[in-house]
């Protein structure tokens, strides 16, 4: 069994403030006096402290990685960061239907879309120009704000609401991300020698509201989608320039690369979630290092907050198919990737499986990798999962050369 990571510090309320806000011991202390003196509110709340996890049971720790419980202060907490993604998602378990956002906070102001439509009809718009966004931190409640959207906890719906208003981009959003519980996080992961912070301040949610798509001329509603929210930093004390790397492709050529997590990590990674119908969830990051170790996290989340999480030790790709080269234009040669991903730790498994293959097309100078982001299911019935497979070897985007699999389809680690 993988070690349990939400502590029971209480009973009945106390125990929600506990496994499903994401809220350690000190702070429901604090929030307790602050209700004794009839003021509570968001920005009351106090920053938690996050215990950070243990190995699974018969596995040494991983000297790369420290994992932990990830609260809704990981939204917006200051960390040492020259990149800054924020990721929204939410995915129809039922049919066609994806939305998913990520903007960088610290760079040039851009956001980026990837809809699907109830009719399915697959759009990526990449590097839209949008206004700077504002965070709100700690201690009081996570938000973001800019002309372009909103995003913040509405606490008399217990939900946390996200607007986005794109003229350019044809997408107008305005949903609510209910049912929901903090995820897991890495802090930090070492990655060939950089560090990186990663956290799901929403882990699983149900999501309903409204979108208009681009491909649509009114706006839908969308009802119970699957829904999560992530970030994730690198940079360090020296910032953005830890991230300007070069580096030598196949053909010798030098080759410059600017992109989340470097260039210089040159075998990829795997990004797996996956939304169940109990409300529960799954998420893995596979984390190939250049020495040939593996590294990441493979977690759950209940439905009813609790986490359990460990270091994955073995992957294994199946059916492993080529995305057409014209999808990546102007990139030449194939992109083979895998339909089917199984990984786990500790003893336990999970299949991810891709039923709708999708680019997430970012070719061009400065973004030197290629990466699918799929839509599919894991073994567990009625599930809905993102599958994403990113090789980053300095080939493609520069130099045409055709994009060849790094690392093997089948490998175990044992530390």
């Amino acid at each position: 069994m993988l070690v349990r990571f939400c502590k029971r510090h209480f009973l009945g309320a106390a125990r929600e403030l506990t496994v499903r806000k994401g809220l350690d011991m000190e702070s429901l202390l604090r929030k307790a006096l602050v209700m004794t003196a009839g003021v509570l509110g968001a920005a009351a709340v106090v920053v938690p402290t996050s215990a950070s996890a243990e190995p699974a049971p018969g596995l040494p720790p991983d000297p790369d990685v420290i994992l932990g419980d990830a609260t809704v202060y990981d939204m917006t907490k200051p960390v040492p960061a020259g990149i800054d993604f924020q990721w929204f998602s939410m995915l129809n378990p039922e049919g066609p239907g994806i939305f998913q956002m990520t903007f960088n906070e610290y760079m040039v102001p851009v956001m980026s879309f990837r809809t699907e439509d109830p009719d399915g009809h697959f759009i990526h718009q990449w590097n839209i120009p949008s206004a700077p966004v504002t965070r709100t931190l700690p201690p009081q409640m996570p938000a973001l704000h800019s002309n372009d959207l909103d995003f913040a906890y509405d606490q008399q719906a217990d939900a946390w609401h996200l607007q986005v208003h794109m003229p350019a981009a044809d997408t107008f959003v305005d949903v609510y991300y209910s049912n929901w519980h903090p995820g897991a996080k890495m802090d930090p992961l070492t990655w060939d020698g950089e560090k990186v912070f990663w956290a799901s301040g929403i882990g699983t949610a149900k999501v309903n509201g409204t979108i208009k798509f681009p491909s649509m001329d009114a706006p839908q509603q969308i009802h119970d989608w699957a829904g999560e929210q992530e970030r994730m930093s690198q940079g360090g004390t020296s910032g953005i320039f830890e991230n300007l790397r070069f580096g030598v492709s196949p053909n010798g050529q030098l080759s410059p690369g600017f992109w989340v997590l470097g260039p210089g990590h040159n075998n990829g990674y795997d990004y797996l979630q996956g939304g169940n119908p109990d409300g529960s969830s799954d998420q893995v990051f596979l984390i190939h290092q250049n020495d040939g170790s593996l590294t990441g996290i493979f977690a759950h989340t209940a439905a009813d907050g609790q986490r359990t999480m460990c270091v994955p030790d073995f992957y294994e790709y199946q059916d492993m198919s080529d995305y057409p080269s014209d999808r990546f234009s102007p990139h030449t040669g194939t992109f083979r990737y895998p339909k089917r991903i199984t990984t786990g730790c500790g003893g336990e498994k999970l299949t991810f499986t891709v039923t709708e293959p999708h680019a997430f097309d970012a070719a061009g100078p400065g973004a030197d990798f290629m990466t699918t982001m799929s839509k599919g299911h894991t073994d567990v019935p009625g599930s809905v999962s993102t599958i994403q497979h990113l090789q980053n070897a300095f080939s493609g985007s520069f130099d045409g050369m055709p994009l060849d699999l790094p690392f093997p389809t089948v490998s175990t680690f044992v530390r």
